[in-house]
């Protein structure tokens, strides 16, 4: 499930804190206990991720009755399990139609703690 094309991959290439997310999402096994970085990335990004990710009411229903970490925890990581490679496009989508060219602002591995 957590597979990217080649074309996908070469996307990335404009945005390397997302790519650099993406292949350590891909790659490694995550510490349960903690949000991947690709979560935490989306989550900087300051959007609403069921409008972004073009959920059903269902879907965006469960998403919001959830408290801040644990909606991320539960239903988030799950989608992004199974559905990968179209969430990592729908980010790539959201940064070219905002014109969104400095991601350093997104970047985990400058959270505090």
């Amino acid at each position: 499930m957590r597979k990217i094309s080649e074309s996908t991959m070469k996307l990335l290439d404009s945005y390397p804190v997302l790519k650099r997310c993406v292949v350590k999402y891909i790659n490694e096994q995550d510490d349960p206990a903690y949000l991947t970085d690709l979560t935490a990335y989306v989550r900087k990004m300051n959007v609403d991720e069921p409008t972004m990710f073009e959920w059903s009411k269902e879907k965006a229903a469960d998403f919001y009755s959830w408290g801040h970490n644990s909606r991320y925890a539960n239903v988030f990581e799950p989608e992004l399990a199974w559905n990968t490679e179209q969430m990592v496009i729908d980010i790539l989508h959201y940064l070219v139609l905002n014109k969104i060219s400095d991601e350093s602002g997104f970047d985990p591995a400058k959270e505090e703690g």
